[in-house]
């Protein structure tokens, strides 16, 4: 894939899985607020912007799973398997990033498994 600048696909997939991760934690996980006929239109609108914005740099893979998969598919013909970790790293940063910063904004909000069971 063609990269813009070097460290360009692992920056694009740590942004993109940080947005990713918020929204998913956004619509998910509080107790004021929620729309659960919504989760599925924004979980979806993100992971379809973070592919359209950065799936010709990076791949479109925003999940450490499907880069390790497709570097073992090209590493039976003869690739390298450790071409996914800088990937891989920027995706596990792009979600600590989005805990982080979500549990700092609206930390207070955040249920717990005692209050909320899942939804069966």
């Amino acid at each position: 894939l063609a990269q813009p600048y070097p460290g360009a696909g692992p920056r694009a997939k740590a942004l993109f899985t940080f947005l990713l991760c918020f929204v998913v934690l956004s619509v998910a996980t509080l107790r004021t607020g929620r729309l659960s006929n919504m989760f599925g239109f924004a979980i979806g609108f993100a992971l379809f912007v973070g592919i359209v914005a950065v799936g010709g740099v990076s791949g479109a893979a925003l999940n450490p799973a499907v880069a390790l998969a497709i570097d073992a598919s090209h590493a039976i013909k003869g690739g390298s398997v450790w071409a996914f970790l800088p990937y891989a790293l920027a995706e596990f940063i792009g979600g600590a990033a989005a805990a982080l910063v979500f549990a700092a904004t609206r930390g207070s909000e955040m249920s717990t498994a005692e209050e909320k069971p899942l939804p069966s």
